[in-house]
């Protein structure tokens, strides 16, 4: 009788080992990898590639317009503690708009509002200001502190020129006019007309006084 695992009867068996694949290169060591594999985008360039990290929707969708609204939205009317703030829009066009809020902006040790890491006016706590301005072809933004104005416009996150001294607007908060770029939006984009009906509070409001929703204005109706 022969034994299967061994070619000899009575001697030890000798059992065939079973062929491995062969081991898995490391990627790392297959494609060397350095620093000229690194793409460095700018804030802008970030948002515009990926719109829907920030506004859930990518930039071919319809409603990119009204979710960049309600996003500012959301933003204005919610202090990170959970707190609620006043909020009014205006809707000028398809895709401008202008959102008033009265947060209180930091300031430095003379009272002017400080500025983000390219000079801009825009919150550095708020995402959102930043993003929608990334989106834009323009945007105007006015900060008030304790009755002091500063304006100042952007192309995208980019300040056009230093912020400037303006009779103020409010006693404390923001005031932004975003034109959306309208070469990066699907063709016909706008804000939707039943914006005032969205909802801007959700669960993490219960424990805080409600506010009234913000106050939306659409000026296309009186237009037509």
């Amino acid at each position: 009788m022969t034994n299967a695992l061994s070619p000899n009867f009575g001697s030890t068996p000798t059992y065939r080992k079973r062929p491995q694949p062969p081991e898995a290169a490391n990627p790392l060591e297959r494609q060397p990898y350095s620093a000229a594999d690194i793409t460095v985008l700018s804030r802008d360039e970030a948002v515009r590639q990926r719109p829907a990290m920030y506004f859930g929707v990518d930039h071919q969708h319809p409603d990119l317009a009204t979710r960049i609204l309600t996003a500012l939205i959301i933003d204005a009317l919610h202090l990170p503690n959970g707190e609620h703030r006043k909020t009014s829009v205006e809707i000028i066009g398809d895709q401008t708009f202008t959102i008033i809020d009265d947060q209180i902006r930091e300031t430095d040790e003379q009272g002017v509002p400080k500025l983000d890491h390219q000079g801009a006016l825009l919150d550095r706590r708020r995402w959102a200001q930043a993003a929608a301005a990334a989106l834009s072809a323009r945007t105007i933004i006015e900060v008030c502190a304790k009755g002091r104005g500063y304006r100042q416009e952007l192309a995208g996150t980019r300040p056009q020129a230093p912020p400037q001294r303006v009779v103020a607007s409010l006693e404390n908060g923001t005031l932004a006019t975003y034109e959306l770029d309208e070469s990066y939006l699907i063709r016909n984009a706008a804000v939707a007309t039943s914006l005032e009906s969205r909802e801007s509070h959700g669960e993490w409001c219960a424990s805080h006084p409600l506010a009234d929703s913000a106050r939306v204005t659409d000026l296309r109706r009186s237009a037509q």
